[in-house]
């Protein structure tokens, strides 16, 4: 290989240390506000859009949870269906739906 040498040393090692794709992580301790820190903003904006029918509201919210993986936890299933005030089962129906489609 054959490397530009009139670069500062920083420089050259910078180019090797840069990550493009990283992602922000957040730990918690509480799976309970992990979830309800994700649900609201996404509960915000499905009942914002006003192209979403109010049937499929449940639907669109557990859809985006579902994209971010935040179904992966068990407790999940619970903590969103008594947030929403529909049934774990109505929950675990819209994912069905969802993993049928993929």
């Amino acid at each position: 290989m054959n490397f530009a040498l009139d670069m500062p040393l920083n420089a050259f090692i910078d180019n090797f240390a840069k990550s493009n794709n990283c992602r922000n992580e957040s730990f918690t301790q509480d799976i309970n506000n992990l979830v309800l820190s994700h649900l609201e903003p996404v509960k915000n904006m499905v009942y914002a859009n006003t192209g979403i029918p109010s049937k499929n509201k449940n639907y669109e919210i557990i859809r985006e949870l579902n994209s971010i993986g935040l179904f992966e936890f068990p407790v999940t299933n619970k903590i969103v269906s008594s947030s929403l005030g529909i049934s774990p089962n109505t929950v675990y129906k819209h994912l069905r739906s969802l993993n049928s489609k993929d």
